[in-house]
């Protein structure tokens, strides 16, 4: 997650996502930065990206990677 690693290393992160519209399954690919910055969209899309929110209190994985 880029935006993780940008801030942790005050260095700038980006990552090019590729995926589909949800509504119609069209393929997108756009770049993401370590601020949640997103480029390279047409004109008035508004993407959603998520996490997953881990409890770390009761993570009983290896790795926080393993949790997602």
């Amino acid at each position: 997650m880029p935006f993780v690693q940008g801030h942790l290393t005050g260095e700038p992160v980006r990552a090019q996502v590729t995926t589909a519209c949800a509504c119609c399954g069209e393929a997108l690919r756009f770049d993401l930065d370590n601020d949640l910055r997103a480029s390279g969209l047409p004109p008035g899309a508004r993407p959603l990206v998520s996490a997953p929110l881990v409890n770390f209190r009761k993570l009983g994985d290896p790795s926080i990677i393993d949790a997602f």
